[in-house]
């Protein structure tokens, strides 16, 4: 498992954030001030580190930039606590190079996903060096050193720990006994600012554990064949829910799914999905299906086989967290997508971050050329929706409009109506 520093000067704080970190069966090591962090990162090189910024003698500002100096721990993921949450102090950490913000005061959902997310894009990146080192000339590799042996290998390559083994017997347990749930993010058009549909987001919710982070789930799930089972009750679930909005005169609202790349392996998937939309008799351009980079590479020849069946039947294709993966522009050539899905991390702070700024609106740009719509994620501020807005972007979604929600509540939204933020006509 993942291993976290957490630098915290205030105990209750610091406490709280590693016992969180402790249920997820995080490996945490702790630091009461900037220096005492300082020395333990460079001794136990971390997979990530949480840092409050203000803190007498060091702060995390320091801490950060003293980190990025170093060649061992430049790479290691940064996120900050703050409680001063102005544009200025978050340009600042971004500058120098930090990953993420958490600004206090903070629910316990906000940082494990928050965590989930930074791990997750840094084995992305692990596994992508892995496969750049794979593809380098054998006299290329001596003239390096072999310092890719050096690398640490992705969690993929490893055996299951004990308390994954327990976790994953556990989603088991909670897919047979009904402990999961769907909750629907609704997506906003960002001209009419109208619903255009919305994203089924699978929620875990334990009866020991509480909330589980489907950023921890969900990759061990993919690591043996539950995912499939897992798969399966999604789409179900997701096409049923769908219908009894249509029954009770709701509208037809497009729903988006995410598959796993075990799943769009399957031979019988395609008949399988046609059938469960025949039996609750949705039409194929009500659903699309969302797929990342990481699912898309694992066998490209096949992948493009089955988008390509789904299109034809009118099964709307997206690709999620657009840019983060290492192949992106290729699949573009390589895949006809309905959907372009910009990530957070392109998105957060984009009004005032020059380098999201430039890269953001190239995407929207490219994907335009090529006939295939924008959707923002991660949409937080009204100066995030502006730039957006301005940029031609097609659609969002994010907490700016509305968290995901329990299908209850997005019923009645859907009956009464979605309130616009404050600011925006």
């Amino acid at each position: 498992m993942a291993t976290i520093l957490v630098i915290e000067d205030e105990f209750p704080i610091r406490e709280l954030i590693c016992e969180l970190l402790k249920i997820e069966d995080y490996d945490v090591i702790e630091a009461e001030n900037g220096r005492q962090g300082l020395a333990r990162a460079k001794e136990a090189l971390p997979d990530l580190i949480i840092c409050d910024v203000m803190m007498p003698d060091l702060d995390g500002y320091q801490v950060l930039t003293e980190l990025q100096r170093q060649a061992e721990t430049v790479t290691i993921p940064f996120i900050f606590l703050t409680a001063k949450g102005t544009t200025q102090d978050i340009r600042q950490g971004m500058k120098l190079g930090a990953d993420d913000y958490l600004i206090k005061p903070f629910n316990s959902d906000d940082l494990l996903d928050a965590v989930a997310t930074r791990l997750r894009k840094r084995q992305t990146a692990s596994a992508a060096w892995q496969k750049a080192r794979a593809e380098t000339p054998q006299d290329l590799e001596i003239l390096l050193g072999r310092s890719a042996e050096a690398q640490p290998q992705g969690r993929a390559s490893e055996l299951l720990s004990e308390a994954d083994q327990h976790l994953l017997a556990d989603l088991e347990t909670a897919l047979a006994e009904n402990q999961l749930t769907l909750y629907y993010q609704p997506q906003f058009n960002l001209k009419t600012l109208k619903l255009t549909g919305c994203e089924a987001l699978l929620r875990w919710f334990h009866p020991q554990r509480g909330a589980v982070s489907p950023g921890l789930f969900i990759p061990l799930a993919e690591k043996s064949d539950l995912i499939l089972s897992l798969g399966e009750w999604v789409v179900e679930q997701a096409l049923t829910q769908w219908r009894r909005w249509r029954d009770s005169g709701l509208g037809e609202v497009r729903i988006a799914v995410n598959l796993s790349a075990r799943q769009l392996r399957q031979p019988q998937f395609i008949p399988w999905l046609l059938r469960a939309l025949e039996a609750e008799a949705i039409p194929p351009q009500a659903v699309e299906v969302e797929l990342t980079e990481t699912t898309l590479v694992e066998n490209v020849s096949q992948s493009s086989e089955q988008l390509q069946a789904l299109k034809r039947r009118g099964i709307w294709i997206a690709i999620d967290d657009f840019g983060t993966g290492y192949s992106s522009l290729s699949y573009l050539q390589q895949f006809s997508f309905d959907v372009l899905k910009i990530d957070r991390c392109f998105v957060q702070n984009v009004a005032q971050n020059n380098t999201n700024m430039i890269l953001t609106q190239a995407m929207i740009d490219m994907a335009h050329h090529l006939n295939i719509r924008v959707l923002a994620e991660g949409v937080e501020t009204l100066e995030e929706f502006q730039f957006l807005k301005q940029g031609g972007c097609d659609e969002l979604q994010g907490y700016l409009f509305s968290p995901a929600l329990a299908p209850e509540v997005f019923t009645e939204k859907l009956q009464n109506g979605f309130s616009l933020p404050q600011g925006i006509v």
